[in-house]
């Protein structure tokens, strides 16, 4: 089959599979999270209700630090009503990529037999 036929099929597979990774608010403070897990990108929730995307933070003092695409951006923890980080999910994951295997081997076992 030409790739172009595939298309539909891999672009629902990509919707798919961007599924399995989401934000999780965390429950403790930033300070702290930042610290013990030194997360890659944080999601900043401001007081104000603003969503702010922060690559690379770290905490020095009282402020939050890292940078919103090629900006440094500096941030006082006292804006910071919560902060979520990515996450997999792992059930997700297995489940689509079964469903996947199952799929290709199907359309594998149908394309033999005609």
């Amino acid at each position: 089959m030409r790739l172009r036929n595939r298309f539909p099929q891999i672009l629902c597979l990509l919707a798919a599979l961007s599924g399995c990774v989401g934000w999780h608010t965390s429950t403790v403070e930033p300070a702290i999270l930042i610290a013990q897990d030194h997360p890659a990108a944080v999601r900043v929730t401001r007081q104000d209700g603003s969503r702010l995307l922060i690559y690379k933070p770290v905490v020095e003092g009282d402020s939050l630090r890292g940078r919103a695409g090629r900006h440094p951006v500096a941030l006082p923890l006292a804006d910071v009503a919560s902060v979520a980080v990515q996450k997999t999910r792992v059930g997700a994951t297995v489940f689509l990529l079964t469903l996947l295997v199952t799929f290709v081997g199907l359309g594998i076992g149908i394309s033999a037999t005609w």
